[in-house]
């Protein structure tokens, strides 16, 4: 499209950003523009940084998984981190509940979800 920005030259044209920046660094709650701009992030990551952009300990965190193994995806392998939530989770959970089943995705999710549902309640449909 001849009317694209520059910097948007090689990305799709239904992607128009909202806000108007190209961000270089995150930190907290706010977003650094390449301009030299602050911005107040009320996004947040799209809600995926509630402890804020960059926090030390989730950075500390991710970085030693991500030294060690950085996917093990669930259903394949198992690893330490995600046993130790597991228990975690377990233990603040009502009585009875003691499973516990992490996903990848909403979507991955929403469908173990539909099909957990169907083989308990032995039934063959949905109604979404």
């Amino acid at each position: 499209m001849a009317d694209k920005p520059a910097h948007m030259q090689h990305m799709p044209h239904f992607l128009g950003p909202v806000a108007p920046i190209t961000i270089d660094h995150a930190e907290g709650s706010w977003v650094y523009a390449t301009d030299g701009s602050k911005w107040l992030d009320f996004v947040m990551g799209i809600a995926v940084v509630n402890t804020g952009h960059c926090h030390p300990k989730v950075v500390k965190a991710v970085q030693e998984q991500a030294a060690k193994v950085p996917h093990a995806q669930m259903n394949i392998y198992r690893h330490g981190p995600m046993l130790e939530l597991a228990a975690k989770l377990v233990e603040i959970l009502p009585e009875g509940m003691d499973e516990v089943m992490f996903a990848n995705s909403g979507a991955e999710a929403v469908e173990n979800a539909i099909k957990l549902a169907k083989q308990v309640t032995r039934r063959p449909g949905i109604i979404a």
